[in-house]
């Protein structure tokens, strides 16, 4: 196709002007190659739930070779090329460890990015449900057994709720904490345990869950753990204190 054909059909659907067209062809059809040899981001239409998810744009790319006809410019031919676009862009950028594609991951999803949020199609829907519920750690449990809660005459006595001091949970968090972690991390790691505890913390899933991110915040911070080993390691320790403090109770009864 030539410069002048493309010219003729911008024309005919509105895009460019008569006078524009006249413009074009009297300064040499520069205007027009110079539109054919460039770069565009295009933001398009978000008519689909999928564009509107992901905020989508696209670049459009004028990799077009002109064969310049010195007699008649308007007879030049216009062909498609190939070519890198990286040399029409700055040159720094971000060079993202292999290593920590687990961690960029977990990050991105915690603002809700993720493959859920970003693919509106059931079967992804799926995929980021089977994710999560198998990054859920699942915690040992022993058979049922129900407990007879009867005096002999039918009747069901009340037991006061058991309290545990903080000097007691204090030092079930320093005997866990001594057991899984490094020393090195002890201290970073009590307070990130501690700076989260109120009332029946131990009950209430929304504590332990802080509980869980912070003590994980904590781990992650030294480079010889992923952000995952630092979430695995968090919740065996929340667990394990978890455990020991309703024995304790157990035990008071």
């Amino acid at each position: 196709m030539t410069l002048e054909k493309i010219l003729e059909m911008l024309t005919e659907n509105g895009v460019y002007t008569a006078n524009m067209a006249k413009s074009c062809r009297d300064g040499g059809y520069k205007s027009l190659i110079d539109i054919l040899q460039d770069n565009y981001f295009v933001v398009s239409n978000l008519n689909n739930e999928r564009l509107i998810r992901q905020s989508g744009a696209f670049l459009l790319a004028g990799q077009y070779n002109i064969i310049l006809n010195s007699s008649n410019r308007g007879n030049s031919v216009v062909q498609p090329a190939r070519g890198l676009l990286r040399s029409e862009f700055a040159q720094q950028c971000f060079i993202i460890p292999a290593d920590k594609k687990e961690e960029v991951l977990e990050e991105l999803d915690f603002c809700n990015i993720n493959e859920g949020s970003l693919f509106p199609e059931l079967e992804h829907q799926m995929i980021y449900i089977k994710q999560i519920q198998a990054n859920k750690p699942r915690p040992s449990a022993g058979l049922f057994s129900k407990v007879d809660m009867t005096n002999g005459d039918g009747d069901k006595p009340v037991f006061p709720d058991i309290e545990i001091s903080e000097d007691e949970i204090d030092n079930i968090i320093d005997s866990v904490l001594k057991q899984s972690i490094n020393k090195i991390m002890f201290d970073e790691c009590k307070m990130a345990i501690k700076d989260n505890l109120s009332i029946d913390w131990y009950k209430k899933e929304s504590v332990i869950s802080k509980i869980r991110v912070a003590l994980t915040d904590a781990i992650s911070k030294y480079r010889m753990f992923t952000r995952i080993d630092a979430k695995n390691i968090a919740n065996i320790v929340v667990e394990k204190i978890i455990a020991e403090v309703k024995q304790l109770k157990v035990s008071k009864q």
